[in-house]
C-alpha cells in the first residue's frame, strides 16, 4: 500500500472522528444556556385596573430575573399577601394545556414549621417592586438555589385586601402574560 493512500485514509478517518466529536459536543447541555451579554429589547408588560402589575419585559430567557412593579390606583391603601408557604408575595402561574397551573417558587424544608404569610402595605398611588426568579427550595438543597424557568407562557398573580373598605375577602390581580423562551427564540 502506498504512503499516499495511507495518508489519505488517515486524513478521512481523522475528519470523520472530528465530525463525530463535534456532533456529540453540540448535543451536551451548555453551562451557560444563553449569552449573558445579549440585551433584552422586548417591551414591558403593563395591566390596568385598581391594582396594576408591570414587568420589565415580555420575553425572558430561562435564567433571567423578572422585575415586577405593582401599583395601587385606589384611593385607599391595600395589603398585599403572599402565598401560604411564607415565601413570596408574588404567585406565578404557567399556561399548560389551556389551563393556568401554579408554579411552585419555594416550599419549606422538610420538618420546618410554616413561616408567617408575608404581607406588604401599598399606599394610594404608590408602588411596590419585587424580583421573580425560578427557585426551588427542598430538603437537602440550599436555600435560594437557582434553577431555570421552564419554557412557556406565564402570568403573575397577587392577592390583596382593600383597607378602609367593606370588602374583607382577598382579591386577585393578574399581570399580562409574558414568555420564557430558549436561546434560539420562541
Amino acid at each position: 500500500m502506498s504512503s499516499k493512500r495511507v495518508g489519505f485514509g488517515m486524513g478521512v478517518l481523522c475528519f470523520i472522528l472530528l465530525l463525530a466529536a463535534c456532533a456529540q459536543q453540540s448535543a451536551l447541555p451548555s453551562a451557560t444556556p444563553c449569552p449573558t451579554t445579549q440585551v433584552n429589547a422586548s417591551p414591558l408588560t403593563q395591566t390596568t385596573g385598581p391594582v396594576s402589575i408591570a414587568t420589565d419585559h415580555s420575553i425572558y430567557t430561562p435564567f433571567a430575573i423578572v422585575h415586577v412593579t405593582i401599583e395601587n390606583h385606589l384611593g385607599h391603601p391595600i395589603n398585599m399577601y403572599g402565598d401560604l408557604h411564607g415565601c413570596e408575595l408574588l404567585d406565578l402561574q404557567q399556561l399548560i394545556g389551556g389551563a393556568w397551573k401554579q408554579v411552585p417558587l419555594c416550599s419549606p424544608h422538610a420538618g420546618d414549621e410554616l413561616p408567617d404569610t408575608p404581607e406588604v402595605g401599598i399606599s394610594p398611588s404608590k408602588t411596590y417592586q419585587d424580583i421573580l426568579y425560578y427557585q426551588e427550595i427542598s430538603a437537602g438543597q440550599p436555600a435560594g438555589q437557582y434553577v431555570p424557568f421552564p419554557i412557556g407562557t406565564f402570568r403573575i398573580v397577587i392577592q390583596y385586601i382593600e383597607l378602609q373598605s367593606t370588602a374583607t375577602s382577598r382579591q386577585l390581580a393578574y399581570s399580562a402574560t409574558f414568555r420564557i423562551c430558549g436561546c434560539g427564540g420562541c
